[in-house]
């Protein structure tokens, strides 16, 4: 507070605030004015939402038919840098705030992929997953391990970046959430988008994601 108080005594007022350098866009600088100490001890998340890739991007889907609530199949669109990478399917229900909820999945899914575009067919009758709320979502876990890892030199420096990736595609509503691992805790934030973004690509990005039910 030194820089406080000496602004004070010759009538120049001070803004406090910290400066971001992402880790995957080096080259992008954020400036957060009005962050003291107390600000960032009230909000640690900070850190977290714009240095790391959030580990779980989700997708939601509503149920249409009570009939069906067990899954059956995924198909999932994911793109890879290298062979045999890594990705894992989680199953949540939704919870009262239209956000990801409980895992419904007791087992890991994991899915291998290879280099390029892949459209995976996951079977999972085995894993007796039911669906027993109005809606529920698939989310894709970025898993930190060493075969996911490529690097890209970025301004003379090597960049770690992480493999696969999902594709998107256009929607009409916003299905996107992403969860940030805070404390040990999964926090889920939904993903945003201003008119302007809307009209200038005609509606939504989703993951390219389908599925079908059974009873």
């Amino acid at each position: 507070y030194l820089a406080e108080e000496y602004g004070r005594k010759i009538g120049c007022r001070v803004f406090f605030g910290i400066e971001v350098t992402m880790e995957l866009y080096p080259s992008v600088d954020l400036l957060i004015y009005g962050a003291d100490p107390e600000f960032l001890k009230k909000h640690p998340y900070i850190y977290d939402y714009t240095q790391k890739v959030a580990p779980l991007l989700a997708s939601k889907f509503s149920m249409e038919n009570d009939e069906y609530q067990f899954l059956k199949e995924i198909w999932v669109k994911v793109y890879s840098e290298k062979d045999q990478t890594r990705f894992a399917l989680k199953v949540y229900s939704t919870g009262q705030n239209g956000e990801p909820h409980s895992l419904l999945n007791d087992e890991p899914i994991y899915c291998d992929v290879n280099k390029g575009y892949n459209v995976l067919k996951v079977d999972l009758q085995d894993f007796n997953i039911k669906i027993d709320s109005n809606s529920f979502f698939i989310a894709i876990e970025n898993l930190n391990i060493k075969n996911n890892v490529f690097q890209v030199k970025e301004d003379g420096k090597m960049i770690n970046f992480f493999s696969p990736s999902i594709c998107f595609n256009k929607g009409e509503s916003d299905k996107i959430w992403f969860g940030h691992l805070i404390n040990g805790k999964i926090k889920w934030i939904q993903q945003l988008y201003d008119d302007e973004f809307i009209k200038d690509n005609k509606g939504y990005f989703n993951f390219q994601i389908e599925l079908t039910l059974t009873n």
